[in-house]
C-alpha cells in the first residue's frame, strides 16, 4: 500500500507509513467482518475530520460502568469474529 504513495526515488516511505497503518487498521477484514481496530479497541478509527472539535461534550459516565460495558462488548466482538472466521474457513475449504 505504501508503494502507491512513495516517490519514484523511494526516499519518503517513512512519511507515508502512518497513513498506510491507519488505512489498514480501519479497513474491514473479509474474514472477520471487522477492522483490526474494532477487534482490539471495540471502536472504529475516526478520520481526521471527525477529530475536529465538536460543539458539545459527552460524558462517559462512571468509569467502572464504562469499563464493564467495554469488556462485555469486546468479548462479544471476539465471539463474533471467531464465528465469522469459522464461517470464512468453511467457505474457503469448499
Amino acid at each position: 500500500m505504501v508503494a502507491l504513495f512513495v516517490s519514484e526515488a523511494q526516499s519518503d516511505g517513512d512519511r507515508w507509513l502512518p497513513c498506510a497503518a491507519s488505512a489498514h487498521n480501519g479497513a474491514r477484514h473479509s474474514g472477520t467482518g471487522c477492522s483490526p481496530n474494532e477487534l482490539m479497541m471495540d471502536r472504529r478509527l475516526r478520520t481526521p475530520n471527525e477529530l475536529l472539535p465538536m460543539s458539545g461534550v459527552t460524558q462517559v459516565g462512571v468509569f467502572a460502568d464504562y469499563h464493564r460495558t467495554l469488556v462485555r462488548k469486546m468479548a462479544a466482538a471476539t465471539e463474533a469474529a471467531k464465528k465469522a472466521l469459522s464461517k470464512d474457513q468453511a467457505r474457503r475449504a469448499r
